[in-house]
């Protein structure tokens, strides 16, 4: 709700994050989870801990104290570029970053070269093997709105100017998500005629496949997703702080876009499908020449390494 409402004072709480230690506050305000954690590990027994959430590392930390862990820790970090110092933690773990960039972060705040690892931010492998359009006639737009309500409303408006004022065959698909209570009716009575609406799919890397455009915010998970698969991407909206850093990677490999208004929306599609589309498929060859899709097996066999070197032995059967 913060952030979708309210995105300045998730910037003021970001920004407090990134002063205040986690693990040095006076209050402990996450009692109650480091209750449960304690309990699951104490049931569960595990060889490695993986991390995705900056909490998780401060809590093992808190939990434990000085002793030695009796499982591996990783913690994947899933920002890029531009790193909140939530994410350092007391703990002997290890880190798996996305790039160079950010593994300086941790480098810089004392973390030892051998704990940090450049793997890749890890997606399903699925998303690189999916064939790209032959062809941008018609343009097929994925749309994934996350801002508020009147914002979409303005965005699909946009996106139906380009069929109805430009002439610009196109095909649009919108996935709502979590956000289909509080989406479907707008984008049932804004969206262009034969609009393909999906609530929550895991076919995502289906979807992007078959699809030249993707417009949505700039998550981790999802700038990363479009790259592995080859689709040009434009950002409608960065959630201030922690997706900063995935924004600026995308326009660096020019790889896509950022679009402040829906006004810009209208012109940048434009712009992307001149000259048969020539400007949107170099963005695509340059996503997939700065993908990443072998991260999800690098962090999976770094997690294997480090359980072994707490004295656990595993394998992977022939499923995996």
């Amino acid at each position: 709700m913060i952030i979708t409402r309210y995105p300045w004072l998730w910037r003021k709480l970001y920004q407090l994050a990134d002063t205040i230690p986690v693990g040095e506050s006076p209050i402990n305000f996450t009692r109650s989870v480091g209750r449960r954690l304690a309990d699951y590990l104490n049931s569960s027994h595990p060889a490695v801990l993986i991390s995705t959430y900056p909490l998780y590392g401060h809590l093992v930390s808190r939990l434990f104290g000085n002793r030695n862990l009796p499982f591996g820790l990783l913690t994947v970090v899933t920002d890029s570029t531009t790193i909140n110092r939530a994410w350092l933690h007391g703990g002997d773990g290890h880190y798996a970053v996305t790039d160079n960039d950010s593994a300086n972060f941790f480098l810089e705040n004392g973390i030892p070269e051998n704990r940090v690892h450049v793997t890749g931010f890890p997606v399903d492998p699925c998303f690189s093997i999916q064939p790209r359009p032959a062809t941008a006639s018609p343009l097929r737009i994925l749309y994934t709105p996350s801002t508020g309500t009147s914002n979409v409303e303005k965005k699909l408006q946009a996106i139906q100017s380009l069929s109805l004022r430009h002439k610009l065959p196109l095909e649009l698909t919108v996935v709502l998500g979590r956000h289909e209570q509080r989406l479907r009716h707008t984008v049932e009575a804004c969206a262009p005629e034969n609009t393909h609406i999906i609530g929550w799919t895991d076919d995502m890397p289906e979807l992007l496949s078959k699809h030249h455009l993707l417009i949505g915010k700039a998550g981790g998970a999802s700038v990363h997703e479009a790259l592995a698969a080859g689709c040009p991407m434009l950002i409608d909206y960065v959630v201030p702080g922690q997706e900063e850093g995935n924004a600026l990677k995308l326009q660096k490999h020019k790889a896509g876009l950022i679009v402040k208004t829906p006004n810009d929306i209208t012109t940048e599609i434009l712009s992307l499908t001149e000259n048969s589309a020539q400007r949107l498929r170099s963005m695509s060859d340059s996503a997939l020449k700065h993908s990443q899709p072998g991260a999800a097996c690098k962090v999976a066999t770094l997690a294997m390494d480090i359980a072994k070197q707490k004295g656990h032995q595993l394998t992977l059967s022939s499923t995996d």
